[in-house]
């Protein structure tokens, strides 16, 4: 049986009737407050448990869309080009110095990767004649051999036989260099450390003949 409750309402002539509320509307207000609360509850929940489940490439993208999305200080737009005919000139002039500053960085960079191999490799054959002059006994890839292994506990994560590549390539830019001048270095430009290195032994003896057999500017 439902409660009843009254509630006193004055009429226009101003007496006051007595006005019958039914209980159960105010219990299906209430009962709909509550399920709207638990609903929301639930979603809450879900999305609790929906976190761990987001993929580690996702994480990657939200991070590069926050820093993309992020201004740095002291940011300008340089792919803004309005302004005037002289502004955009120099704007251009400007971008053109810049590149042609970082060329000229990597170019060095690159000279100075072939000088380190070059000397490397001075030094590596320096230390397998030691060796063999000190002990006539030893052979030359003996030789070689041991000082392999005095270097490699220096070098955590390197191989033996990647060790071996790589000074097999710094000898080829030694014997290059050794015999046309190592200060002709400076003067390459467009051919990494790599290139040079992979040359053969015809391709070298070439070079070295091309310089020695001709009246190339001589360079110590």
């Amino acid at each position: 049986m439902q409660e009843q409750a009254t509630s006193p309402i004055s009429n226009e002539k101003g007496t006051t009737n007595l006005v019958q509320i039914n209980s159960s509307n105010q219990t299906d207000t209430n009962d709909a407050g509550t399920d709207e609360g638990n609903y929301s509850d639930a979603q809450t929940r879900t999305s609790r448990q929906a976190s761990p489940k987001i993929t580690r490439e996702q994480d990657k993208l939200q991070g590069l869309l926050q820093e993309l999305s992020t201004p740095t200080k002291g940011e300008t737009d340089e792919d803004d080009v309005e302004g005037s005919e002289d502004s955009i000139s120099q704007s251009l002039a400007r971008l053109y110095q810049k590149a042609s500053l970082a060329e000229k960085r990597v170019t060095k960079a690159n000279q100075d990767e072939i000088l380190c191999w070059y000397h490397y490799a001075e030094g590596f054959e320096k230390k397998v004649k030691d060796i063999t002059d000190n002990n006539k006994k030893v052979k030359d890839q003996q030789a070689r051999t041991q000082v392999y292994n005095f270097i490699i506990p220096h070098l955590p994560g390197v191989t033996k036989e990647n060790l071996r590549k790589k000074t097999q390539k710094a000898r080829n830019i030694y014997k290059l260099f050794k015999k046309i001048g190592v200060k002709r270095i400076k003067r390459v430009v467009s051919f990494s450390a790599d290139t040079i290195s992979k040359l053969t032994a015809n391709q070298i003896q070439s070079i070295i003949d091309r310089f020695t057999n001709s009246t190339v500017d001589h360079v110590i």
